[in-house]
């Protein structure tokens, strides 16, 4: 049993106490005449309850004048505040097994206004806001925020007991916060005991550990059963009444009991489902002695559904919370939850619904999933009764039919259209094929590769006769040296919450030489909030995600994507093509708000991206925005994007638009860099045009200064820069560099093309060997009469870059700052060299326009600041290489 369940139960004892310790004894208030803060009753002009002494007379006038105030209206005006005082119910508080007379049958509209801190301890039976209703009273519109109610029987935090005939309505009525609601028998987060026809659009939402649903066992028929989230029991008021119709209604809080005990519902008497659902989890316990000849029953969502009339239809409806069960007890003065089996024969039931019992199972169960949670479920299959919905079978949709995986066998005999649960780690002997559309709940199990399983061999869509919508969630895929979800079939792949590693993680395939009967062109795949790793120990090229199909569009978000070589080979975040395997475009991958890491303790080649050998196509790569990397990504970027590194990792962001805090400095000045230290070296003796200028050892990176100079391109002297030329001040380099860094004033490459009257200058800057995919920072300034007499501004100027290896130009991501009639800029790239500064053809104004960032007041002008961390050109792919 999980740490979890010991300690609600060990809660559940201290409820238990107070339940027995109860002995209050609530006077009933003499009788007085109602009075309201406005209305008169009527559905025009409703009874106005403002203050905590307008619900005190309700409660009054129900309770000792027996009034029902049926066909009359009241509305809550205002938020109210119980202050933990103790609260008498309107209508029931009577005594067990005793059916209530005092009953509020008006209409009761909270109007969204909450009522916080309800307590109501009582002795008695039917307690709650409301101690018990009856035929026609509508109730709406109520929030409860931090409720304490106890009792005996019938006891809910917003209804105790109705007794309607099925002619009364709860709709949209809120239970939240801290929850604690206790009893013996009949005990709801929301309604006890509900005859009422219609519960629409209701939820009880604890925001805690703390709360908890609890059916407390005192002795024989009062036993804890009847116990759930929402509704204790839900029952059709034979003969004259109508079944109940639960509707778009939750419950997300812990429930405890001793029989019938249902995450949303314990007892299901007859009646409708649909739209609800339940993701507290659900305990059932048993004693030393109860036990004999009983039938305990616990479902994550309804405990037990009993009755000739049975529940005709449940759709749309699921539990997610755990299932867990065992003996508790008294050991050493402490409560104690162990996994002992009950006494005396007791059949224990357990599932999506508990059992269905003293009826026909027919009917639609369209019920989606549930999840159990236990040290080992085995412990449960024992006791699991054969009318236990998920072992019947049924003429009608078995959708609701609970479909357990607990060995091998079963993982190979998946049904089509069916959902199934892990409820063990398997390790499997082979490659198991999945040909039909299903939804498979891992339940945090894990699917492993045995030790007879070979090459190629663990989980493969494959083979169905047209596509298939294939869900894997909440599991975990260890594919070992090999692959952990092989696609060879066109499919909808849905991969949630789920951990899958190997050489590969997900692996997309079409006919080749390596798969004659691979058919996945076509399918998508997406893949949200999970962990994908993909290790490469030899000396081959793969990815974690590796697509070999045509037409394929993978989506992933919220996950980490790790790519990691320990061998001689190529591995990739995303593989596009093999070696022998061709395939021929059309496919995307777009990647989001997720975390990529690139790791290489081998002699091969980590990346994000790499194409094999023989592929002829081309793949989309897409990298949005919240996506971090070790490694540069900025040439997959999405358009409107840009990268930054606001600490070790660099970052997908939006576009920022900083031009406008350049043209404001007069109101806000930007951050001041900080002072460069004095130019490494001196500058050397006047060079030709194309000639080295400076030169500077570096052992390890850092910032390297140039003492720069303008070069006559006629006569080749060289002289001091004047104030209008722009000077190029340094570069900063990634740690591990290593050699001789070269500055030539004059470079022999050409302009941009299609840019020569738009290129205020060419050079060179020659760096040694430097780590692939880390970025350098160009220094360079500019003054602001120099861009004035061009008739530019600081947003025009962009640093260019010449790939010698394609033979192309790529502009370069460039920020700035202006100070004292200077502009400090600085511009990223990932290779070297030649550059170019180069004037925009359209002006700034057209670029994004995403709020800028204001920069701070600078201290020093002396250098340029990192005003952004932007580490990639923009929208463009860099080659990275080394010179």
């Amino acid at each position: 049993m999980t740490m979890k369940t010991k300690k609600t139960l060990q809660h559940i004892a201290a409820v238990a106490v107070v339940l027995l310790t109860l002995c209050l004894v609530f006077a009933a208030p003499a009788a007085a005449e109602a009075v309201y803060s406005g209305g008169d009753g009527t559905e025009d002009a409703p009874y106005q309850i403002s203050t905590v002494s307008d619900l005190k007379n309700l409660s009054t006038a129900v309770n000792a004048d027996g009034t029902t105030y049926a066909g009359k209206y009241f509305q809550l005006a205002a938020n109210l505040d119980l202050e933990d005082e103790k609260w008498t119910p309107i209508g029931g508080n009577c005594t067990f097994g005793v059916t209530p007379s005092k009953l509020f049958c008006g209409s009761f509209d909270g109007q969204n206004y909450h009522i916080s801190n309800l307590m109501v301890e009582e002795e008695n039976s039917a307690v709650g806001l409301f101690g018990a209703v009856g035929p026609g009273a509508v109730i709406k519109n109520v929030y409860l925020e931090n409720v304490q109610v106890t009792g005996l029987e019938s006891v809910g935090a917003l209804i105790g007991h109705s007794n309607t005939a099925g002619t009364a309505s709860v709709s949209n009525c809120h239970v939240s916060g801290t929850i604690i609601v206790g009893g013996v028998t009949q005990v709801g987060g929301l309604i006890g005991s509900c005859g009422i026809g219609t519960v629409s659009g209701c939820s009880v939402n604890a925001d805690n550990a703390e709360s908890i649903v609890a059916g407390i066992y005192i002795e024989e028929d009062k036993e804890g059963d009847n116990i759930g989230g929402l509704i204790g029991q839900a029952y059709t008021n034979a003969p004259t009444g109508s079944p109940v119709a639960l509707s778009g209604s939750s419950a997300d809080i812990n429930v405890f009991g001793f029989r019938k005990v249902g995450g949303l519902v314990g007892m299901y008497l007859g009646g409708s489902l649909s739209g609800s659902h339940a993701t507290g989890d659900v305990f059932l316990a048993f004693n030393e002695t109860y036990g004999s000849g009983k039938t305990l029953s616990v479902g994550s969502l309804i405990g037990e559904m009993k009755g000739a009339a049975g529940v005709s239809e449940i759709s749309n409806s699921y539990a997610s919370g755990s299932v867990g069960m065992g003996l508790l007890h008294a050991e050493d003065g402490t409560t104690v939850l162990s996994s002992a089996e009950p006494a005396d024969g007791a059949t224990i039931s357990a599932g999506l619904i508990g059992a269905v019992r003293d009826g026909p199972a027919t009917g639609t169960y369209d019920a989606w999933w549930y999840n159990v949670d236990l040290d080992d479920i085995e412990s449960i299959a024992p006791y699991m009764k054969t009318k236990a919905l998920g072992q019947i079978s049924t003429t009608a949709d078995e959708k609701g039919k609970v479909n357990l995986i607990t060995s091998e066998e079963d993982f190979r005999s998946l049904e089509d259209d069916k959902t199934y649960t892990l409820a063990c780690d398997l390790d499997l002997t082979g490659y198991a094929d999945i040909s039909h559309s299903v939804i498979i709940d891992g339940n945090g199990k894990t699917i492993t590769a045995g030790d007879t399983n070979t090459y190629q061999k663990l989980l493969r869509l494959w083979g169905a006769a047209s596509s298939i919508d294939v869900t894997l969630k909440n599991i975990n895929v260890n594919g070992g040296s090999h692959y952990a979800v092989l696609v060879g079939t066109e499919a909808n792949l849905v991969i949630e919450s789920a951990t899958l590693t190997g050489w590969n993680a997900v692996y997309v395939v079409q006919e080749s030489t390596t798969w004659p009967e691979a058919k996945g062109d076509g399918s998508t795949v997406t893949i949200k909030n999970s962990v994908l790793s993909g290790t490469n120990s030899g000396s081959e090229g793969f990815g974690t995600v590796a697509i070999f199909a045509n037409s394929t569009a993978v989506t992933i978000s919220g996950s980490t994507l790790t790519a990691e070589v320990t061998g001689s080979g190529i591995q990739s975040i995303i593989r596009y093509g093999g070696m022998n395997d061709p395939v021929h475009g059309d496919s995307a991958v777009t990647i989001t708000d997720s975390t990529l890491n690139v790791l290489n303790s081998g002699t091969g080649t980590a990346s994000i991206y790499s194409n094999g050998t023989a592929e002829t196509g081309t793949l989309k790569l897409t990298l949005g925005e919240g996506v971090t990397a070790n490694v540069n990504p900025s040439a997959y970027i999405a358009g409107g994007m840009e990268v930054v590194q606001p600490g070790d990792k660099y970052l997908v962001q939006k576009y920022v638009d900083r031009s406008s805090s350049s043209s404001s400095s007069s109101t806000t000045e930007p951050e001041e860099p900080e002072q460069p230290e004095e130019p490494v070296v001196e500058p050397e003796t006047p060079a030709a045009p194309g000639e080295v200028a400076s030169s500077t050892e570096v052992t390890d990176g850092g910032e390297v200064a140039f003492e720069t100079t303008v070069v006559d391109d006629e006569t080749g002297e060289q002289s001091a820069p004047a104030a209008a030329d722009s000077e190029i001040k340094g570069v900063v380099l990634p740690t591990g560099t290593e050699g001789t860094v070269e500055f030539v004033p004059v470079s022999e490459q050409p302009a941009p093309a299609g840019q020569e009257e738009n290129t205020k200058r060419v050079f060179e800057i020659n760096v040694p060997s430097y780590k692939k995919g880390e970025a350098a920072v160009i220094k360079f300034q500019m003054t602001v009469a120099e861009l004035a007499a061009d008739g530019k501004e600081a947003a025009d100027v962009a640093l260019w870059h010449y790939d010698e290896e394609t033979g192309e130009w790529t502009k370069l991501v460039t920020s700035f700052i202006i100070k004292d009639g200077i502009v400090y800029f600085e511009a990223i790239t990932n290779d070297f060299s030649p550059f170019a500064i180069v004037y925009a053809d359209e002006p700034a104004a057209d670029l994004p326009t995403d709020t800028p960032e204001t920069p701070e007041q600078p201290e020093e002008p002396a250098s340029p600041a990192p005003v952004l961390a932007v580490l990639a050109a923009l929208g463009a792919a860099v080659v990275l290489r080394r010179k």
